[in-house]
């Protein structure tokens, strides 16, 4: 428990957690909770405005060999970290400010926090591995469903198809006769019946 003067109880600025320390930009009170990302030495408001902008640098050099006569092409790369924002000129001046004993301590904490996340992050990178492993993996097998379908074929009255067509009668009875089909004659009662 913290008392400030006159016995006040000093608590964090965002909340009512008691276990604080001072933000070496503000000074004002904050606990874990509400530490910047990027340190713990500042609070969540002096120290947003820094980025760590992270890219792919890759450089391709040519060499002239003599013994085989040839021109090689060499490509070689790394990842290029930059810290930016206006946060990391009060970054910068802070470090140059600090004493010899306080520069050894922060010193200390940063490289065992820096080893901790190295090693934190080859664990994730070692349980994604198995978890990729783990999978099966598709080796270039194509699979063909077939599938049959199973059609039954309904004969087709040839007269009726054909008069369909509006075909004079002649013309279906003889192309009935040409198919060996026999004709049948229309039942008139029926046609009169339903006109």
């Amino acid at each position: 428990m913290a008392d400030g003067p006159n016995g006040q109880l000093i608590t964090c600025k965002y909340c009512l957690n008691e276990n604080v320390k001072k933000c070496l930009k503000c000074q004002s009170t904050f606990c874990s909770l509400h530490a910047a990302v990027f340190s713990p030495n500042f609070c969540k408001d002096c120290f947003n405005n820094l980025t760590a902008v992270m890219s792919r640098f890759t450089r391709t050099t040519t060499e002239y060999d003599s013994v085989t006569d040839t021109v090689e092409k060499i490509t070689s790369g790394c990842d290029r970290i930059q810290l930016d924002g206006p946060d990391w000129i009060f970054y910068s001046e802070w470090i140059e400010n600090l004493t010899d004993d306080d520069l050894a301590t922060i010193y200390e904490f940063h490289y065992f926090v820096l080893k901790l996340i190295e090693h934190d992050n080859e664990v994730r990178k070692v349980k994604k591995a198995r978890k990729l492993a783990s999978q099966p993996t598709p080796i270039g097998v194509v699979t063909t469903k077939t599938s049959s379908v199973k059609r039954e074929a309904k004969p087709k009255d040839m007269q009726k198809e054909l008069e369909k067509l509006n075909l004079p009668e002649a013309t279906i009875r003889a192309m009935l006769q040409a198919a060996g089909i026999s004709y049948k004659e229309p039942n008139h009662a029926s046609t009169m019946a339903a006109s």
